[in-house]
Formats: C-alpha cells, structure tokens, sequence
C-alpha cells in the first residue's frame, strides 16, 4: 500500500503540475496580440537546434583598408555583401591600391575595391598563404612558391628571397560586427508564441 501512495502521490503533483502550465499557457495565448508575443523573437542556442535553425560558422576574416573580407559558412562577403555564395575555405586576403586579391584553398580571386569581380585564377596546389614581393602576387602552396606574372594571369615558381614579402595577416572580425552577421544571415528566432503554443500543446 505505501508503495501504492507514493506513486499516487507523484503522479498527482505530476499532474497538478501539467494543469497549471496549461492553464498558464494558455493566459497568455488568449491575450496574444495585446502582450504582442508573435513579435517577440527569442536568440538561444538550445531553442535554435530544437527547431532546426542552423547558424553557420564564422571563417577566417580580413580588414583591407576599411573593409572587411570574411567568410560566413559558405560564402563569401566584402562588408556587408556577399562576394560569392559558395567557396572553398577562405585561406588569405590582401590588397594594394587597385585590387584585392582574395585566396582559397584552390584559386585567387581579383575583386575591385568596390567589390567587382576582375577575375580568377586557380593555384598549381593548395594554398597556404598570400602576400606582395616586389609589387607581384606571392602565394606559399603546400609544394613550392609562387610568383604571379604582372597581370596576375599566370604563376612562376620561384626562389627569389622572400624576407622582405608582406604576407597577409588575419584580423578577427569585432564581436559587435559578429552578432550583426549572426542575427542578418541566421534569421530571427522562434517567437514567444511559438514557444508557448508548443509547450502548451
């Protein structure tokens, strides 16, 4: 019989416990539009992978200038546009004073400072790193060196000596600027209403 209560017991607080949240949900989805829950969106990591929400992985980042190269995911952005939607892991990004060279694991990427696509140019192997010797295109791959001819169509191997090149250096993007791409590219999270309703049913 003692044994017989107790599971009476918790079975009536467990209940108890389920009218009570129904009868508190249920308050608040009556008087949805005047507490304005379907405009109240709610950021957390735990509701975002119950409802399936993705948020895409932040890359490796750049400021040239006063803009910023960075991949998010898998695209490509130049400030708050996207370059390309789909690339290979962002390895490098440089400039000069009339373009920006931006390097993949497999080809550079000729942008103008506008962000215009001049043109592409796939590397002899993975690349490693970028930079500027002597006003030519450098590129470290997982073989050798390479220089770029002056219309940067073209690859030399070289061994010339590369101590005074200037590589490009990563600069981590600001944490304010990282919740902006967050929130604009992952969406808005599940409403209050949401929530509630599926809790409540």
């Amino acid at each position: 019989m003692a044994l017989y209560y107790k599971i009476h017991r918790y079975l009536g607080v467990a209940v108890a416990i389920s009218l009570v949240w129904l009868s508190f949900t249920g308050i608040f989805l009556n008087h949805t539009e005047d507490l304005k829950l379907d405009e109240k969106h709610l950021d957390n990591a735990l509701l975002f992978q119950l409802y399936g929400l993705s948020k895409p992985e932040l890359g490796k980042s750049f400021q040239l200038n006063q803009d910023w190269i960075l991949q998010y995911g898998e695209s490509l952005h130049f400030n708050d546009q996207i370059l390309k939607a789909k690339i290979k892991p962002l390895i490098s990004a440089i400039g000069n004073e009339d373009l920006y060279a931006i390097g993949t694991t497999e080809q550079v990427l000729l942008f103008t400072h506008q962000g215009e696509l001049i043109d592409s140019l796939k590397t002899p192997e993975p690349l490693q790193k970028m930079g500027w010797l002597d006003h030519k295109l450098l590129i470290q791959t997982t073989e050798k060196m390479y220089v770029a001819n002056e219309d940067i169509t073209e690859w030399q191997a070289t061994t010339q000596n590369i101590k005074e090149a200037q590589w490009s250096k990563v600069t981590p993007l600001p944490i304010t600027s990282q919740k902006i791409l967050a929130g604009k590219y992952r969406g808005e999270g599940p409403t209050l209403e949401q929530v509630i309703l599926d809790t409540h049913s």
